[in-house]
């Protein structure tokens, strides 16, 4: 498990400044997101699948890798070889 942080929501903007649906909903927002979402989805737990899929993006949406994603997507898959879900 891992909590939501804003730096977390950032690193997974698309490459229009967005999040798609399905990114949403991979961390438990309703389409389309309520007023204040994310205020109300920092600090809560998600799985490291739920992550996962937050910061991969369908293709049409995907932005140029930056350092920031590739180290979160660094820290899951170490943090799953390690036994975290």
């Amino acid at each position: 498990m891992m909590t939501i942080t804003d730096a977390f929501l950032e690193s997974g903007r698309t490459v229009r400044g967005g999040w798609t649906r399905a990114q949403l909903a991979a961390i438990g927002v309703p389409w389309p997101p309520p007023h204040k979402w994310k205020r109300r989805i920092v600090g809560k737990q998600i799985t490291l699948d739920a992550a996962e899929r937050f910061l991969r993006p369908s293709a049409d949406y995907r932005r140029p890798p930056d350092i920031n994603r590739q180290l979160d997507l660094e820290f899951l898959a170490t943090a799953r070889e390690h036994g975290f879900r």
